[in-house]
């Protein structure tokens, strides 16, 4: 009962596992949203030093991931949205793996020797 009118409400199909994704989504992107507000610390030791306004670059990124996670909930533009915070996404996977490299070259010995 509750599932079908939640489901209407996100005019989607009303199976579970529909709905809870789309909860779960959007829940996670606005905890993270929220996240780069009150820790932004942790954002920034992950940006590249050479990147100009980073602390602006992480608000922006937190309302961005904020905006995302109401509109995967509210929008019927759903494809859109989550096209969009698949970039979002994308955009963010090189830094971090470029992090973990650098990482890695003081955690793994035979790394360190190149």
């Amino acid at each position: 009962m509750i599932l079908s009118k939640i489901a209407s409400l996100l005019n989607i199909r009303s199976s579970f596992g529909s709905v809870l994704s789309l909860i779960l989504l959007s829940a996670f992107f606005i905890t993270i949203g929220v996240d780069h507000f009150r820790n932004p610390n942790f954002y920034l030791n992950i940006m590249p030093q050479q990147w100009p306004l980073k602390l602006e670059a992480v608000y922006v990124s937190g309302f961005f991931e904020m905006l995302g996670g109401v509109c995967v909930i509210t929008s019927t533009a759903i494809p859109w949205v989550g096209c969009l915070l698949a970039i979002r996404v994308a955009c963010g996977v090189p830094r971090l793996c470029f992090n973990a490299l650098i990482l890695s070259y003081s955690i793994i010995p035979f790394l360190s020797d190149a």
